[in-house]
């Protein structure tokens, strides 16, 4: 049996946990190709863009937040 969900490409998170101050020694940066598309869009797509990438945040807060309420994390259910 070869296993190959170890070969597709993955995207790693920077090791924030382990080695404060991370983003203190690596400020995020915006790829200059990055730059040329968002400056590229209209004030309009700009907008739009903002909105969804925002609502995306609310979701992922909002995902944490009940994931690590203590009555629902699954740390607690491990304690019962």
């Amino acid at each position: 049996v070869v296993d190959l969900t170890d070969a597709e490409p993955k995207f790693v998170l920077p090791n924030c946990f382990g080695a404060r101050g991370f983003l203190e020694k690596f400020p995020p940066a915006v790829a200059d190709t990055e730059k040329s598309i968002i400056l590229g869009m209209t004030p309009a797509a700009r907008e739009v863009q903002l909105v969804r990438d925002t609502a995306a945040v609310m979701r992922i807060l909002e995902t944490a937040l009940v994931l690590n309420n203590e009555e629902t994390c699954p740390a607690a259910e491990l304690k019962k």
